[in-house]
């Protein structure tokens, strides 16, 4: 029995490391509406992935449709909804006319403040798109992990059910 608590042990020790350090996923709808304290750009919407590593490597891609004047700044925000919050994560997006667009950025960060997201609720941060006619924020979106597919689930309990296997059989003494 204490040989099977020692495996259970170090299993629990791996996988708890591996997920310490695994990257998270978060996503938002960018919106004008969710902008608070001034009214943002109600006719543009838009989308955002951010991809953070324990690493401070950060994966953000954004889309936009019908912005209304040239794109001025990309940040990710510390801030629950319904409020405002200070920058963590500058991306220093390229000055562009209004309209449509799509971009993906890569930086590196090292401020403690961008790790907080991975290790605490990521809806206290959000996403916001600043442009000339909107510089307080002209869409906006709280970033929130994205939920893994389905396959993940299967493949979870298709492991659980081995595990429960393994442990039967040496119950039963079958090795």
């Amino acid at each position: 029995m204490s040989k099977f608590l020692i495996s259970a042990a170090a299993a629990l020790a791996v996988c708890v490391s591996i997920e310490s350090n695994a990257a998270g996923t978060y996503v938002g709808t960018l919106l004008g509406s969710n902008e608070i304290g001034t009214t943002g750009d109600l006719d543009a919407l838009g989308t955002v992935v951010a991809i953070i590593d324990a690493a401070g490597k950060v994966d953000v891609t954004f889309s936009f449709a019908n912005l209304a004047a040239n794109l001025t700044g990309a940040h990710i925000h510390r801030g629950a909804a319904g409020l405002n919050g200070p920058i963590i994560i500058d991306f220093n997006p390229p000055s562009i006319g209004a309209g449509n667009g799509f971009f993906s950025f890569t930086t590196s960060v090292t401020d403690n403040d961008a790790f907080e997201i991975n290790d605490t609720n990521a809806s206290g941060y959000y996403f916001n798109l600043h442009t000339t006619d909107f510089p307080a924020g002209a869409i906006r979106g709280q970033l929130v992990a994205a939920v893994p597919e389905p396959e993940t689930y299967a493949l979870m309990f298709a492991g659980l059910v081995s595990i429960g296997a393994v442990v039967r059989r040496r119950k039963l003494g079958k090795r």
